[in-house]
């Protein structure tokens, strides 16, 4: 069974894909956002996705509601999607942010003065080296890859990444 896409949606993949291929900076600008956050905040930052997690829902609801007030968006993520007591923010990250936003969303959400809870798994995944990001020879940042780019296409792969695909 074929199903045909419309026109648009593969015009519109197409040319993201030569975007993506002939911007290679904004993967760089990208992943220096991220490290730039994760290093502000003391959070690992593993992908553009970054989960700032709580803990206790009410808190975490409070704290989007702070952030939406001072004009970020950062979704609560509660149960039944993540277990009760890990409640999280989701920040999610993209090359059209500036290192600015970023310095001003950190800010933000240290002056919410909230206690971010650290995940073992994340932890041991940050100390691992394991993230999402492109590596070296792509962008020139010293970044393992637990799945996506370089290492992943070399076959190395985290046992916690294997775990969890």
């Amino acid at each position: 069974m074929f199903i045909e896409l419309p026109i648009p949606v593969v015009s519109a993949a197409l040319a993201s894909l030569r975007v993506s291929q002939q911007e290679s900076w904004r993967r760089t600008h990208l992943w220096q956002l991220v490290d730039l956050l994760g290093e502000r905040l003391g959070v690992p930052a593993l992908s553009p996705v970054v989960p700032l997690v709580i803990g206790p829902e009410s808190t975490t609801l409070e704290t989007s509601s702070r952030l939406l007030h001072l004009g970020f968006h950062a979704p609560a993520i509660r149960p039944p999607t993540v277990l009760p007591g890990t409640c999280r923010l989701r920040i999610s990250l993209s090359a059209a942010h500036t290192q600015q936003d970023v310095e001003d969303l950190a800010q933000a959400v240290l002056r919410c003065n909230v206690p971010l809870l650290k995940l073992d798994y994340l932890e041991q995944q940050q100390r691992l080296g394991w993230n999402m990001g492109p590596c070296k020879e792509e962008t020139g940042l010293d970044r393992a890859v637990g799945f996506g780019g370089c290492a992943a296409s070399k076959g190395a792969r985290s046992s916690l990444h294997q775990s969890r695909m």
